[in-house]
């Protein structure tokens, strides 16, 4: 574990106008909650949308990410100044949260969000707009943009819903993706969620609309089978994904302006126990496990001043629902506020304060946390400076960015940290996927040396992913082999299991790198994206396993040394040679090779050598051999210096 500072003058992040006293932060003891002075720009209008925190600069501490209805979209390091190429500007208000991956494929970071001119922007970290960005609806974007492989193609595509009535998909360069966009029968403010609902390892988009229905698009836009599914008002909300009932699918949590919120499965069906009911229009469901057995509550905001947690079978989770002074229109977080390995909820409220409850319901020591003015922003948490201490930032209408640090991490990850779960923006609840360190053994060798290349997949809920992949690159170019369960009885990845590829390898140096799907979206080893690590150096050329005959024999009588010898660029070899040990000499003598057959030049199948002597003195005998093709050599045995028992030979 990383040691933790003990300076009480460790600074936080918060915009300059935002006073300790002028607003009435509390300070709970041993947490730095102070002002930070030098913040370099505020935000001049309202901060309704949400933060993405993550590493823009790739010096190892997260940046805040945020929109505003100042117009733009500002980015902040963890010391509150601006990154460099930041604020961004749009032509209207941004209330729709970015989102944060490698569209582009240049292994930084990109920032994806929409704005109310219409427009979606994609810049790259630096500020710099992608080719191809903006692009343009037909009204309003207040929905936050999701990324996700659509096509399988490898490669990030951006889905967003518009006040147009459609829903688009566009990839990186931000020409269509085929099939969108999609129309629904009216505005699109709720924000799409991305998850293989069918099980065919590839990602489903789903999204809410005002036209009262919740929409599920295959990646191509087709429909998926059984849906859209109904409310009695309209989905303005975003759903959330995971697995509610346990059985191995994603389910669908929506909640509706009618005050219900809806739980199908991915065939559309409704989870037994649901929808259940609350006092007002439900907003943007989260999902985690509040009470540690296992399964997944789902807790959501509502207009009627609560905060409701319902187990996966839609009963309340006891202790909730919990009280906020006003309408909760922010979404929750789930992380482990202080410490001690349990779950809470953080949550912002119209009150102008920030909530945290623990899992049964009780008040987190030192929350709520005031703002000075109403919170429709939802919390993001993490550890922004890397001290170990975990930090909960969150935007207020009194146009500022707050954040507080909180306790040291548990070393868990966060199950639910930010708006829609991630910074792309899944919106699914799926175990956070890790891959080791791989390796390939031996580390170099002869083509008829088999290679096994071996990575280690974790998952944090033990989800089982759609496939392992090795991409090999070789002198002959990259292929892309598949890799399976070293040991099928092994379901617990949480733990770890391992997942292995066997095979012969042609001559020449070798990188490789390791990919996993877990429920339609890929994890890489090594990192960043496109990075190998040094595989296998293979020589071209490959001796069998030699012989004499016969075993044994007397000082009067022929021997002979047989190998094969291959090479897999189909070359001869400039020389094969014997190695012979002379026991009452005490030293090797060495002697060169003959074609068995001379008309047999097809060395990628191999050819035999032989050399035969008389009048060997009597003694035990021991050999090697040795081929050499240009600056190639090849041994048997290995490694050098070992020696075969060779024939005994008496008087």
């Amino acid at each position: 574990m990383r040691s933790v500072s003990s300076d009480p003058t460790r600074l936080v992040i918060r915009t300059g106008v935002l006073l300790a006293a002028a607003t009435g932060l509390s300070v709970l003891p041993g947490w730095c909650v102070s002002a930070l002075p030098g913040w370099p720009a505020a935000t001049t209008y309202q901060v309704r949308g949400s933060s993405a925190l993550g590493d823009l600069d790739a010096d190892g501490d997260l940046e805040v990410v945020i929109g505003s209805f100042d117009k733009k979209v500002h980015a902040w390091h963890h010391d509150g100044t601006a990154v460099a190429g930041w604020p961004q500007t749009t032509l209207d208000w941004v209330e729709s949260s970015p989102a944060l991956a490698d569209v582009d494929g240049d292994s930084a970071p990109d920032v994806v969000v929409g704005s109310y001119d219409g427009n979606v922007y994609a810049w790259h970290a630096d500020g710099t707009p992608l080719a191809g960005w903006p692009k343009a609806t037909g009204n309003t974007v207040q929905s936050s943009p999701a990324l996700g492989d659509l096509d399988g193609d490898g490669d990030l595509e951006v889905i967003v819903g518009s006040f147009d009535y459609k829903v688009y998909a566009w990839h990186h360069d931000g020409t269509a993706v085929a099939g969108w966009p999609q129309s629904t029968g009216a505005a699109v403010g709720s924000s799409p969620v991305l998850g293989d609902l069918d099980g065919d390892g590839d990602l489903e988009v789903v999204i809410g609309s005002n036209d009262c229905k919740v929409y599920a698009w295959h990646g191509d836009g087709s429909l998926v089978d059984g849906w859209p599914q109904a409310g009695a008002h309209v989905f303005r909300a975003s759903p959330a994904l995971g697995d509610v009932d346990g059985d191995g699918g994603l389910e669908v949590v929506a909640a509706c302006a009618d005050g219900k919120v809806y739980v199908w499965h991915g065939d559309g069906a409704p989870l037994t126990g649901w929808p259940k009911t609350a006092g007002a229009e439900v907003v943007h469901p989260a999902l985690g496990d509040l009470d540690g057995d296992g399964d997944l509550e789902v807790v959501a905001g509502c207009f009627d001043h609560y905060v409701y947690a319902w187990h996966d079978d839609g009963t309340p989770v006891t202790g909730w629902p919990q009280p906020t002074g006003w309408s909760v229109v922010s979404a929750p977080a789930f992380a482990d506020l202080d410490g001690d390995g349990d779950l809470e909820v953080v949550i912002g409220s119209t009150d102008s304060k920030v909530h945290a409850w623990h899992g049964d319901g009780s008040v987190v020591s030192g929350w709520p946390q005031t703002t000075g003015g109403q919170v429709w922003s939802s919390p993001s948490v993490a550890d922004l400076d890397d001290d170990g201490d975990l930090e909960v930032v969150v935007g207020s209408n009194d146009y500022g960015v707050y954040a507080w640090t909180c306790g040291e991490q548990t070393g868990d990850p966060l199950p639910w940290p930010m708006w829609r779960h991630d910074v792309r923006h899944s919106g699914r609840y799926s175990g956070v996927t890790v891959l080791s360190s791989g390796y390939v053994t031996p580390a170099a060798g002869d083509p008829a040396t088999r290679f096994t290349y071996r990575i280690k997949c974790w998952n944090t809920v033990s989800e089982r992913p759609q496939r392992v992949m090795l991409a090999l690159w070789s002198p002959a170019g990259l292929a892309w082999r598949r890799l399976w369960e070293y040991d099928t009885s092994d379901d617990n990845l949480k733990d770890g299991k391992w997942y292995t590829y066997t095979s012969s390898l042609r001559g020449g140096d070798y990188a490789y790198r390791f990919a996993v799907q877990t429920n339609g979206e890929w994890t890489y080893w090594p990192q960043p994206a496109g990075a190998y690590a040094a595989g296998p150096s293979v020589s071209p050329v490959a001796l069998s396993g030699g012989y004499v005959m016969p075993a044994s024999g007397t000082h009067g009588q022929q021997f002979t040394w047989r190998i094969k010898y291959w090479n897999t660029s189909g070359l001869p070899p400039d020389g094969v040679w014997c190695a012979i040990w002379f026991p009452t000499l005490g030293r090797a003598y060495w002697y060169a090779m003959v074609p068995f057959d001379a008309d047999d030049t097809n060395w990628l199948d191999g050819a035999w050598y032989t050399f035969s002597r008389r009048w060997l003195p009597p003694g035990a005998y021991a050999f090697r051999f040795a081929a050499r093709q240009g600056t190639h050599w090849a041994y048997w045995p290995g490694p050098a210096g070992t020696y075969e028992t060779g024939p005994t030979v008496t008087p």
